[in-house]
């Protein structure tokens, strides 16, 4: 590579890193502010670590917690597997360091640093390392979901896919490569990684394959394709079995297609769904993934034209098909809490703002595969006028940029209103008297009590309950042996119990927003469960009384903190820029 090329190269790197990690900051910061969201110092997650692994030091159950601690991702570490995966110990490093939630941003902000300066080394081109931000920050959001070791290794598990294409120069090695690799990610929960950067993993497969005209690449991505298909069988059929219920699950909710199925399903109430159903607990959730294994045979067509032929209009064709699939997939989950939903002539635009979606993110792939793409145009326009090599980051930033907008003006007055919600309930309200309170929530205080052995279900006591269809539980008390009465309040969780057996009590609470629930009184480990909304107190053996509390609590630091990193990284890629 001619130095002109390199620097330029080398720009693209840098440019696209800035404008990388400004998206980043843009997407944060209007969470951060937010209690219960990105940035909140989570007090009571290190407490609830150190308590975790006393107990199961005590009581020889240092597998179980692990699988809580760390996620509690089935098969990483089960007692009934017998398996502790090397993932765990991970976890178990950043246990403590996880009760700041920064340290995502922190962690991503380093293996970013490290991806882009490889590829400045390797003189790989641009379009990679943006490649590789998405897929990044992708895997970031994901992770922040699940607040505990996955935060290190949701990240980790998706290098093994970047080292499989980079260096798949033949199509025996891509088989091998894509063989051992995908199987270790795949391990479990490793899918959810692979599923949700396909799109993105398919179209850089292709994009290699276009420029090398070798198709290693897109073979190891339809291998790693077959593979997971087989392995997630299991537990897909249950969900398309789950379909036929569609309607009554949502009544209100004309079945359209997967899209509108998706809108309604991949959401943040998934729990008030499983108990919908007659089968029970059924993972809905699947339910999204079956759109993204159609982009199996997408890719498959699209490679085998692409490296068939060499005319630039099957390149520009097979952007815009990924383009505007990849845009389906996402914008189906994102259209419940887009800020046009919220609007009296929502219906009326949504069709047009879904179009202008797909055209924006179809020109960004078109610049993203690069070989015959708008960062090639924008180059020949301006050659140097050193422009170039920040116009062309541009055109993929921007569209990105106007989700991002869209997103967060969506989530932004949900999370301030239950904000609100939660401070009026600190105010003067009597609290035994459960109309004054229902005011500010319809699900506000109920009470239990489980004598003996089973489950209670606890309802709010204002709404009617049809008995033949009863309401989702807002908790359940489930007792080993022993008494529970558990009385809940938007701010307020107590809990009086007299266990007698080693099984203690499990209080299981339906919030969706329950990240900042601390132990304020008494013993008890808290376990969060955030893709289904789920918070669990397990109360040990010998617990007479145990309360928890909601704290509401804005930390500005990480915020600022989020700036820093954001200025810093940009003053490095353009050190970076300047060096070469």
């Amino acid at each position: 590579m001619s130095k002109p090329e390199r620097s330029n190269t080398t720009l693209l790197i840098a440019a696209s890193f800035t404008a990388g990690m400004a998206l980043f900051a843009i997407f944060y910061g209007p969470f951060i502010l937010i209690p219960g969201n990105f940035g909140i110092v989570d007090h009571d997650f290190f407490l609830a670590w150190q308590l975790a692994v006393n107990d199961a030091l005590r009581h020889g159950e240092l597998l179980h917690w692990f699988h809580h601690m760390c996620g509690g991702v089935p098969g990483l570490a089960n007692p009934q597997s017998g398996a502790l995966a090397p993932l765990n110990v991970l976890g178990l490093i950043m246990g403590p360091v996880a009760q700041f939630k920064i340290e995502l941003v922190i962690h991503g902000a380093l293996g970013l640093i490290g991806f882009l300066y490889f590829c400045h080394l390797k003189k790989i081109p641009a379009y990679y390392a943006l490649f590789g931000f998405m897929i990044w920050t992708g895997n970031g959001l994901v992770a922040t979901r699940v607040l505990h070791g996955q935060t290190t290794y949701y990240p980790l598990l998706v290098l093994p896919l970047f080292v499989s294409l980079l260096f798949a120069t033949n199509k025996a090695r891509a088989l091998l490569i894509g063989a051992l690799l995908f199987v270790f990610v795949l391990y479990e929960d490793g899918f959810h990684v692979f599923i949700y950067n396909y799109p993105l993993l398919g179209i850089l497969a292709l994009g290699m394959a276009y420029q090398r005209r070798d198709a290693a690449p897109v073979i190891a991505l339809t291998l790693w394709a077959i593979i997971g298909i087989i392995l997630a069988l299991p537990r897909l059929l249950p969900t398309i079995e789950l379909l036929q219920h569609f309607p009554r699950l949502v009544p209100n909710k004309e079945f359209i297609g997967v899209t509108d199925l998706l809108s309604v399903l991949v959401n943040e109430n998934l729990f008030e769904i499983y108990a919908a159903t007659s089968e029970g607990q059924q993972d809905v959730h699947w339910v999204g993934y079956i759109a993204y294994v159609g982009f199996i045979p997408v890719i498959l067509t699209a490679g085998f034209f692409l490296l068939a032929r060499d005319e630039d209009w099957i390149a520009w064709l097979v952007a815009m098909l990924m383009s505007f699939a990849l845009a389906l997939g996402h914008l189906s989950d994102w259209a419940p809490w887009s800020i046009l939903h919220q609007l009296p002539f929502a219906e009326q635009v949504r069709a047009p703002f879904k179009f202008v979606s797909f055209l924006l993110l179809s020109l960004a792939f078109l610049s993203i595969l690069g070989a015959h793409g708008i960062s090639q145009l924008l180059h020949k326009r301006f050659a140097g006028t050193g422009k170039s090599a920040w116009l062309a980051p541009a055109t993929v930033t921007l569209p990105l940029i106007v989700l991002t907008v869209d997103l967060n003006l969506a989530h932004q007055p949900l999370f301030i209103q239950a904000f609100n919600q939660y401070q009026k309930s600190y105010q003067s309200i009597d609290r035994s008297n459960p109309f004054d309170a229902h005011d500010f929530n319809d699900h506000v205080m109920f009470s239990a009590v489980a004598n003996n052995l089973g489950v209670i279900n606890c309802y709010d006591p204002i709404k009617p309950r049809n008995e033949a269809t009863p309401d989702t539980p807002l908790a359940q008390v489930t007792v080993g042996s022993g008494q529970a009465d558990a009385s809940i309040s938007p701010n307020k969780i107590h809990v009086n119990t007299t266990i007698e057996s080693d099984t203690g009590a499990r209080i299981l609470i339906n919030q969706n927003d329950h990240s900042n629930w601390i132990v304020t009184q008494g013993e008890g480990v808290l376990i969060r469960n955030p893709e289904i909304g789920l918070l669990m107190l397990q109360v040990p053996r010998g617990a007479t009384e145990t309360q928890l509390r909601y704290q509401p609590e804005i930390f500005h630091a990480s915020l600022w903190l989020t700036i820093v990193l954001a200025v810093l990284l940009s003053g490095f890629a353009f050190w970076l820029s300047r060096k070469d």
